[in-house]
């Protein structure tokens, strides 16, 4: 809108991506100062991360990232609607360290490398789409995770169909979309729901070929063999 372009669907992510910057941090994303200082570090898209601005609060990679991507400069790097965002910011918890799916990838997984803060002046906002989907995959596994310890199989299997819902709308999502839905075939065998089970395990199968990940089929084979 500070160029004279047409607001849109964009101009709405970007204004939730201000708020919510405010909410975490106390203070807007550019600063503060005349009307014109602020729209010209808007213009050249001038954002400190949320890390470095309140160092002390415990602000997970995964919801800097969704914040920092709604504030893109440009409008066709953020969100493409706000469900998307919504996504994002759902699968934002805290990581922990356990480990409790077995089809979860640990060393062997052969997804992009994850740079998940801003370093120097390196701007968040550069991760690339597929390491941005590793990023929310992982959040979402982890808060599945807590759910599943919490003996919440209906709470994790809503969560992890979260994640796939938001993964499936990026351009090349197997890498890491296919062990969220090996995780959400297992909870749905914990769950009784056999025929769902499979009919997810098989896409995860598909997933793991597009992305020539081994240990995904044969994952996606075990568990098949088992149903």
């Amino acid at each position: 809108m500070l160029r004279g372009e047409p607001a849109g669907i964009s101009s709405d992510v970007y204004a939730a991506g201000v708020i919510l910057y405010e909410l975490l941090t106390g203070s807007p994303p550019f600063g503060t100062g005349s009307g014109p200082e602020i729209s010209e570090r808007q213009l050249r898209g001038e954002i400190e991360p949320l890390s470095s601005r309140v160092p002390g609060r415990q602000i997970t990679p995964s919801l800097e990232l969704a914040v920092i991507r709604s504030l893109s400069r440009s409008p066709g790097d953020r969100f493409a609607t706000a469900p998307d965002l919504a996504a994002a910011i759902a699968c934002s918890a805290p990581q922990v360290t356990s480990d409790l799916f077995s089809n979860r990838p640990t060393q062997d997984w052969d997804a992009p490398p994850v740079r998940t803060r801003a370093r120097g002046t390196e701007p968040v906002s550069d991760l690339s789409d597929e390491a941005h989907d590793a990023v929310i995959a992982e959040a979402c596994l982890s808060r599945a995770s807590e759910l599943l310890a919490a003996r919440d199989l209906a709470g994790s299997a809503k969560q992890l169909a979260r994640a796939v819902d938001a993964l499936r709308l990026s351009q090349n999502p197997s890498a890491a979309l296919w062990p969220v839905l090996l995780s959400l075939a297992a909870v749905h065998t914990g769950l009784g729901d056999i025929a769902a089970a499979r009919r997810i395990a098989t896409e995860a199968k598909q997933h793991a070929k597009r992305a020539s990940a081994e240990i995904g089929m044969r994952r996606a084979d075990a568990l098949l063999a088992r149903l």
